[in-house]
């Protein structure tokens, strides 16, 4: 017997702004990729920049002054340690911030009476009636753990490979391909292996299809950027 989601209404058409987020972070790929080709130090420090600015673009665009203070200081540290011969440094440990940080975004919603990450995300995009099915508000909230542990693992194990490659160059090449390839890889078989034991564990429910869920969390991005910018409540 075919079983069938609960309605979803459809998302408004992409607008403008949607699209000048994209385009944003296509120019992130872009610098991030080149700077890693060219082991340039001022493209590595630009880049790093650059993403501050991206997560800090919401405070800056309305005036925040102590996100335009934070900003610049931040910007004249990388400054000063490119100019001292350390730019590159700086962009080879970006995957231990960027995992400490998302270890942060989905640990912090763990605690009462913030609402787990992954149950904002599945509200968002599927809506309320599919997290209120059976054992599926208690799934999102052991998912949210999990993604917070692979993120601190992550972290602590690129710190590892970060201090090893400094204190041995014949490890520092494998240590930075981890840090800068390999270290993306694990989430995204994480997701998959994810998905595999959501259909088993939930098997009592219905389950979009991957393709699907992809279409549905691109065409609902901007309500799901919303929950994000909320989770300080």
């Amino acid at each position: 017997m075919d079983q069938r989601l609960p309605a979803r209404s459809e998302a408004p058409r992409p607008g403008p702004a949607r699209g000048v987020v994209f385009g944003a972070l296509a120019i992130w790929v872009v610098l991030f990729a080149t700077s890693l080709a060219t082991g340039n130090p001022w493209l590595s420090v630009s880049c790093l920049i650059y993403l501050a600015g991206l997560v800090l673009a919401g405070r800056l665009l309305r005036g925040d002054r102590v996100a335009w203070i934070g900003w610049i200081a931040f910007a004249a540290g990388l400054v000063l340690l490119a100019r001292s011969g350390h730019g590159r440094s700086t962009l080879d440990a970006l995957p231990v911030a960027i995992n400490l940080g998302m270890a942060a975004l989905f640990g912090h919603t763990l605690f009462a009476p913030r609402v787990p990450l992954i149950a904002r995300v599945i509200t968002a995009v599927e809506g309320a009636e599919r997290l209120a099915l059976p054992r599926v508000a208690d799934y999102a909230r052991h998912l949210t753990l999990a993604w917070t542990l692979l993120f601190l693992g992550q972290a602590a194990l690129m710190g590892v490979l970060l201090w090893r490659g400094a204190a041995d160059a014949s490890t520092q090449t494998p240590s930075i391909g981890y840090l800068h390839v390999g270290g993306y890889l694990v989430p995204a078989v994480f997701m998959i292996v994810e998905y595999a034991f959501r259909r088993w564990h939930l098997r009592h429910i219905p389950h979009m299809s991957p393709q699907r869920f992809v279409r549905q969390l691109v065409a609902h991005w901007p309500r799901v950027l919303s929950e994000l910018g909320g989770l300080s409540r």
